[in-house]
């Protein structure tokens, strides 16, 4: 499981003092766009789903959540999603 979580989000796993109730942002790279079936895997396994964009979801789970939803044969890499503040976005964002 870990080859596919991004330093940052293993390294939150591996505290000993986070809340894995936590519930963090995620982008979730897939091997192949997303099918109704891994969607769906992927909602059961505690994700809650904002978009999908191709190969790419964007969302939200638990911590607690973070290696059942890696095991999803079809999931190749989940990184902690950010926010895009004002001074970040390109010119005209």
């Amino acid at each position: 499981m870990s080859d596919k979580l991004d330093p940052a989000l293993a390294e939150l796993l591996a505290d000993p003092q986070i809340d894995i109730d936590r519930t963090i942002a995620v982008l979730i790279g897939l091997r192949a766009p997303a099918s109704d079936v891994v969607l769906q895997e992927l909602r059961d396994r505690g994700l809650t789903l904002r978009s999908v964009i191709g190969d790419v979801l964007t969302g939200s789970a638990p911590l607690s959540r973070m290696g059942a939803i890696a095991q999803q044969p079809e999931v190749v890499r989940i990184e902690v999603g950010g926010v895009l503040l004002p001074e970040t976005l390109p010119p005209g964002g």
